[in-house]
């Protein structure tokens, strides 16, 4: 039986060598580099592709969402939905926003841009005005790109007997400022299912 030749059989071994090389400005996939500002209310991130105005307290966590010279998407809201039980055994649904309390900007290199939102869910003054259920949002960009990355975390500080949340979420205002026809929103799904 003949054995499997060893391809690496007759190469001769180099030694491996690196050199130092001047250092140079790293930038996103399509060259690229992201520029951050900040004023009292908003960090102002521009990747290139996109330029959003990150709300550093209020209700929006993202004030509005910019391509070019045109707003496509602005004052997004996290949003929650608390079911609540009511007798006898009605489930009343009460809608929380979210609030943030102090944002910071985590990380703002030529490639990469985090900025940490931290706050509470707020229930409607209606409802006994309940501020509970603590967050982080982190909201990271990337140069050249349209992407946003939200990490959403909370703590859940309420009793499990009581506060049964049924949702989260993030609400954006969309301008619709196309034709007529052209103002509607697709849903689809896998099969024939929604």
């Amino acid at each position: 039986m003949d054995r499997p030749r060893n391809r690496r059989a007759g190469r001769t071994r180099r030694p491996l060598t690196l050199t130092p090389t001047a250092a140079s400005t790293s930038t996103g996939a399509t060259g690229a580099e992201i520029k951050s500002s900040e004023d009292a209310d908003v960090f102002t991130i521009d990747t290139g592709e996109m330029r959003a105005r990150v709300s550093k307290h209020h209700a929006h966590i993202i004030e509005s969402l910019t391509i070019g010279d045109r707003i496509v998407a602005q004052n997004a809201t996290l949003i929650a939905i608390r079911g609540r039980p009511e007798p006898p055994g009605v489930l009343r649904d009460i809608e929380m926003r979210g609030d943030i309390e102090r944002a910071t900007l985590e990380q703002s290199g030529p490639v990469r841009a985090v900025v940490k939102q931290e706050g509470r869910m707020i229930e409607p003054a209606a409802n006994g005005g309940r501020v509970w259920l603590p967050f982080t949002v982190r909201l990271t960009f990337f140069a050249g790109s349209g992407e946003i990355q939200l990490t959403h975390s909370f703590v859940f500080d309420g009793d499990g007997n009581k506060d049964f949340l049924k949702g989260l979420g993030l609400s954006f205002e969309v301008p619709f400022k196309e034709e007529l026809h052209n103002r509607h929103v697709r849903f689809a799904g896998d099969g024939d299912g929604v």
